[in-house]
Parts: C-alpha cells; structure tokens; sequence
C-alpha cells in the first residue's frame, strides 16, 4: 500500500513540476478535479513524455474512446460466432460445474443470513412481511440503511412506515 502511494505521489509531482504547477487541463483548460495520465497506460512509466495533467472529464473519455479501440464492432462479432458451439473439455466442463456449485451454495448461505422484516403502518398495523430489507429496498425504492435504522430503532420512521425484524 505505501509503496502505490509513493508511486502515485511520486507521478502527480513529477507531473506538475513539467508543466510548472499548472493544474490545468491540458485538453478543455479546466482547473477542476485534476488529475495525471500516463499517456501509455503504464502507471508505473513516469517519464517526463509519459506524464499528461487532464481534468476527470476528458481522462474519462480518452479511456472510454481508448476502450473501445481495441476490438471494432466487426472483431467483436467474429470473436462471439468463433466461440459458439465450441466444445469443452471434460476438464474445462467439470471446473466450471465445480465453480456454479460453489456459487449456489454460498447463495443459499446468505439468504440464511438474511432477516424478514415487516412493513408496518404508524399504527402499527401489518401491511406486508418481506424475505430481506434488500428485497423491500429494491421494490419499494428505500434506502436499505433507513430500513435497518429503523428495525433497530435509531429511527422513527422510513418513508413514512415503521419497520421492524420478524420473529417467529
């Protein structure tokens, strides 16, 4: 961790003593959210030549554009129709049996962990019993962390319902 640090540090002011402590981009001429590119894509190459001082804006469309350059809309088709129908090895077939068994398992692990929480009105009376404050989250638009505030009572209210665990 400190040696990426210093590394970092270490191009960010290499960077700003090449262009004499101007924070600003070298492409739109904004002075706001700074940031140094390495203009080969190596983040540890920090040559004078390598070193770019760009906004997070254009940084985040010469990487976009720099994306999608590697294979065209053609190579990528052609690369999908080679790989269809093509056979596995029994080896290759049990790994990746080997790899989805591992994935159920430890789905059902965590709906194990998850805990039903009822949806209730502010006169406490039941509107609906859900499997995980996730699954209400993402159906009724809540923010998880109100929802689990509110079972533990840290708040009054969530969206205007009171919710609390369920208990057999």
């Amino acid at each position: 961790m400190d040696k990426w640090k210093r590394s970092y540090y270490k191009h960010t002011i290499l960077a700003y003593k090449i262009y004499n402590n101007a924070k600003i981009c070298v492409k739109c001429y904004s002075t706001k959210n700074i940031c140094v590119h390495h203009k080969n894509e190596n983040p540890w190459d920090n040559r004078e030549e390598n070193l770019q001082i760009l906004c997070k804006s254009c940084h985040n469309k010469h990487h976009l554009i720099w994306v999608h350059r590697t294979h065209s809309k053609k190579s990528r088709k052609q690369m999908s129709i080679t790989h269809t129908g093509k056979k596995l090895s029994d080896i290759t077939k049990n790994k990746l049996r080997i790899s989805m068994l591992w994935r159920k398992k430890s789905l059902e692990a965590i709906k194990k962990k998850w805990k039903q929480v009822n949806q209730l009105t502010l006169d406490w009376d039941l509107i609906n019993t859900w499997d995980s404050i996730k699954e209400a989250s993402n159906i009724l638009w809540i923010m998880q962390s109100w929802i689990s505030n509110n079972c533990r009572w840290c708040r009054k209210t969530a969206w205007g319902f009171k919710w609390e665990y369920f208990n057999n």
